[in-house]
């Protein structure tokens, strides 16, 4: 695998650890995924892969070429919408926090839980 693939895991899994994931420095992280999937699942695939500073905007992993992966989000901005659904509801399932990050993508906003 290559050297900036941080992990691969089910999107289950990463949302389930993402606090546990360090910052790196001189990058970001970017959450990768099957690049024409319309909504992501909990048991899909994705890549947790490194983006550095001196990237040129068009660059592009080789493993998410090999793979056919495109980014989703960086991944400090599904960390915030994790912290964001949990801050509201904590006892949210795996299924919720796929939920809260489709509709943050979709929606370019926070879901809102029932209050019940």
């Amino acid at each position: 695998m290559e050297d900036r693939v941080f992990m691969v895991k089910t999107l289950g899994e990463v949302l389930n650890s993402i606090e546990n994931i360090p910052e790196p420095e001189g990058g970001f992280y970017a959450l990768y995924v099957v690049e024409d999937a319309k909504h992501l699942t909990e048991n899909m695939t994705c890549a947790v892969i490194f983006e550095s500073d001196d990237d040129e905007q068009s660059y592009i992993s080789e493993f998410a070429k090999v793979n056919r992966l495109g980014a989703a989000a960086d991944l400090w901005l599904v960390r915030d919408v994790i912290e964001a659904a949990k801050s509201k509801e904590p006892n949210l399932t795996v299924q919720d926090l796929v939920d809260a990050l489709n509709y943050y993508l979709d929606n370019d906003a926070y879901i809102q839980f029932d209050e019940s």
